[in-house]
């Protein structure tokens, strides 16, 4: 599983582009990584502000409370998702 992930200011404008490549995860666990590493990457960039977008709508209405956790996934999802929010 192959993801590229950028982060942009307001305008838009990329600051930053990655791309990161796991194997033996599911496309969410894949997103799910992807949004941690964004997520810490702008933490070391002291960015007090962020907009997230992202591809999957099931990561989405998890993070933000609206629907559970798959359960087949839960426990590599809270895991990779715990550890991203550890400053």
């Amino acid at each position: 599983m192959q993801k590229l992930a950028s982060i942009n200011d307001l305008p838009g404008e990329v600051v930053f582009a990655f791309f990161e490549s796991y194997s033996g995860v599911t496309s969410l666990q894949a997103e799910t990584r992807v949004l941690c590493t964004s997520l810490e990457l702008c933490y070391k960039m002291h960015s007090d502000s962020v907009v997230v977008e992202v591809d999957s709508k099931v990561l989405i209405d998890s993070v933000c409370g609206k629907s559970s956790i798959p359960a087949k996934l839960r426990p590599n999802y809270l895991m990779d998702f715990t550890i991203c929010l550890q400053p």
